[in-house]
This record gives C-alpha cells, sequence and structure tokens, in this order.
C-alpha cells in the first residue's frame, strides 16, 4: 500500500519526514522493454510519461538540500533505462533499484 504525497504541487509515492526525503516507486514496467532494455515501440508515451513525471518531480524537490528525492525501482531493465535519464538531469536525485 502506498500513500500518496503532494509536495510544491506535485504528487509522489511518499514521504520520509526523518530524511527529508520524498519517495517515488516504479514497478511492474520491464514488461514494456525488450530483451535488450530497449522501451518497446508502441511504449512511447508511456515512457516519456515517465520521463515527465521524473522531471516535475525533480524541479519541484526543492530546495536540496534540506528536500531529497529517491526513485525506486523493481525490476532491472527499468531501473537500469530510466537511471541514467533521471541522474542526467538530476544528479542529486538518488535512483535504487530495489528488487
Amino acid at each position: 500500500f502506498i500513500m500518496e504525497w503532494m509536495f510544491n504541487a506535485v504528487v509522489f509515492d511518499g514521504f520520509d519526514s526523518s530524511q527529508c526525503m520524498l519517495k517515488e516507486a516504479k514497478a511492474r514496467y520491464d514488461q514494456f522493454f525488450d530483451e535488450y532494455g530497449i522501451p518497446e515501440v508502441w511504449w512511447v508515451k508511456g515512457r516519456d510519461k515517465v520521463i515527465a513525471e521524473a522531471v516535475s518531480q525533480g524541479a519541484a524537490a526543492q530546495p536540496r538540500p534540506p528536500v531529497r528525492l529517491r526513485w525506486h525501482f523493481l525490476e532491472p531493465l527499468s531501473y537500469r533505462f530510466f537511471s541514467g535519464i533521471i541522474q542526467a538531469a538530476f544528479p542529486d536525485v538518488e535512483v535504487v533499484f530495489q528488487p
């Protein structure tokens, strides 16, 4: 069960007040990638939606510090694909693979 949290008018999947950390969790996204880790052609809008969400959250999670943002991915293909994109845009945002 995930309790959503709104911060600076943007929704996140959670918040850990002890660390001042906003959290986003992604599960079951590997089904949208081929065996080489490339997003399926038919999933372009879904891919773009996740990227837009990351950009929106990265911009909203301010000021850094003290505010922190961590994205959690359940599966390896989606983690590898999105972690590079997220960290290129926001190097201080943590992206973790957490099966």
